[in-house]
């Protein structure tokens, strides 16, 4: 087979894997779940609890349901307040009137999307605050909505999963690999006796 025989069927055969590799990756481009992360922080202030949710998409900020829970000596909690939280994702819960140990969880929610789209903000859990007498200015949330220990959370999931990143890589390499191929056809054209 000369060469230009050759270069054809591997144009032709790059082709066709640069046309499968696209059709397996278009539903991963056209489908996807996206979750918003919603850290909320909690602080008392002597007579109420105060505090704001935050996420990077303000669609998961305002309207949640924000529950102020009361930890149990015995362990475990229970639930002593609830409210939702204003257009800028603030809240505030009085206080129950006992002294104790106090967090607020905000609820998860399903923001739909549509066409294979699912767009949810997560719940979280603030860091657990002193309340009752004599105490003032409990503790922020700690920001990465696990009510762990204060370390910030990097605020959010990553736009691609490491399959789609894959699949943008094989793409990529594969167009490299076919411009490499239609040079080398071309060159090899060029230097043809006749040409």
């Amino acid at each position: 087979m000369n060469q230009a025989g050759t270069a054809r069927k591997s144009t032709a055969l790059l082709l066709a894997a640069l046309v499968g590799v696209l059709m397996m990756f278009s539903g991963s481009a056209s489908a996807h779940n996206r979750h918003f992360s919603t850290p909320v922080t909690l602080s008392y202030d002597g007579t109420n609890f105060t505090g704001y949710v935050s996420s990077q998409n303000s669609a998961c900020v305002p309207g949640r349901t924000v529950t102020l829970f009361e930890r149990q000596p015995g362990g475990g909690a229970t639930a002593v307040g609830s409210t939702t939280t204003d257009g800028s994702g603030n809240f505030t819960i009085p206080q129950p009137g006992a002294d104790g140990l106090y967090f607020v969880t905000v609820s998860a929610g399903n923001l739909g999307g549509g066409y294979g789209h699912s767009h949810v903000c997560n719940g979280a859990e603030s860091r657990t605050v002193p309340a009752g007498s004599g105490v003032l200015g409990g503790s922020q949330g700690n920001g990465n909505g696990n009510g762990g220990g204060g370390v910030a959370g990097a605020g959010g999931t990553l736009p691609f999963t490491g399959a789609e990143i894959a699949g943008f890589v094989v793409v990529a390499f594969l167009l490299i690999a076919l411009g490499t191929v239609l040079v080398r056809r071309r060159n090899s054209s060029e230097h043809a006796p006749g040409s």
